[in-house]
């Protein structure tokens, strides 16, 4: 059984070129249904409103999802193999619930636990979900809660975690977390996380928004979102750690932009990156942003 949820074992690649989807109001989470065939993107409109969209990746028009519990402040998005899609809303006055639903917008309460939850995984089994956030103490955490619903229980918690946000698990079963500040204010890092002590991953430092995005890709690599002024890109993160900028043909970020979500399909090689802010950067005054499908 394939950690990435693919039984029939579709053996995980590396994203080679870019494909611009449409613009979005300001995009924000995002996730690939399991085949990678619709990209679910929560875009926050003109009257400040949070959206579930659906963009089609044969080119057909975006759609509205109305769901069924009004989201505040959506922070992550994932869907798994059987097309179950969860949802971290960070609400507000450092409230936050994580959702569980379906594609047609029908959500449920997962839990109320963890305070101010930024990111959101599922384990490898299906059965859990590793979220990012703070513990009631305010230390910044990593929690584990049934994909079911019940009691969240802290997976890890403090240093080196400051700033967690997205996090992943590599095809090969490892969990990863991006966190933008473990090496300093602006100075983020990519940790690892074995039983219940992360470490820093990551060689170097990497600038990241919050919330950032991880990914996984190939059999051992992880891709990262970056918004470092003039420079933002998507980065491979090898086995060893190193970093460096993955390579891609076909649309691309805006070295300018601020991209915050990447997200693999689950039974798929096919990766959505959101931008918030890639040109056409406004239209009719409006912030603009811009959701790109990546394959091999």
């Amino acid at each position: 059984n394939d950690p990435m949820g693919n039984p029939n074992g579709a053996v995980p690649t590396e994203p080679a070129t870019g494909k611009n989807l449409g613009s979005a109001g300001v995009p924000g989470a995002a996730a690939l249904d399991k085949d990678g065939k619709t990209a679910y993107v929560l875009v926050t409109d003109a009257d400040q409103n949070v959206q579930l969209m659906s963009y089609p990746t044969n080119g057909m028009e975006p759609a509205k999802i109305s769901t069924s519990v009004p989201l505040q402040a959506p922070t992550a998005m994932i869907i798994d193999g059987s097309d179950t899609l969860y949802i971290a809303d960070i609400g507000h006055d450092n409230g936050g619930v994580v959702y569980r639903g379906d594609l047609s917008g029908s959500l449920s309460v997962v839990t109320t636990d963890i305070r101010a939850p930024a990111g959101i995984a599922v384990s490898p089994d299906g059965k859990d979900l590793y979220v990012t956030g703070q513990d009631k103490d305010g230390a910044p955490a990593v929690f584990q809660v049934p994909a079911a619903g019940g009691t969240a229980t802290v997976a890890t918690k403090g240093e080196p975690l400051s700033q967690p946000s997205g996090l992943t698990f590599s095809a090969d079963g490892t969990l990863y977390v991006m966190d933008g500040t473990a090496k300093g204010p602006r100075e983020g890092a990519v940790l690892k996380v074995m039983g219940s002590t992360a470490t820093v991953f990551s060689q170097g430092t990497m600038t990241v928004a919050f919330p950032a995005g991880l990914a996984p890709s190939g059999m051992t690599g992880l891709l990262a979102t970056s918004n470092a002024p003039g420079a933002a890109n998507i980065y491979a993160i090898a086995s060893d750690g190193s970093v460096k900028p993955q390579v891609l043909s076909g649309d691309k970020l805006n070295l300018d932009g601020d991209p915050t979500t990447i997200a693999r399909a689950a039974k798929a090689n096919a990766w959505v990156v959101v931008d918030t802010a890639t040109s056409p950067q406004k239209t009719a005054g409006v912030v603009s942003g811009t959701v790109l499908l990546l394959t091999p």
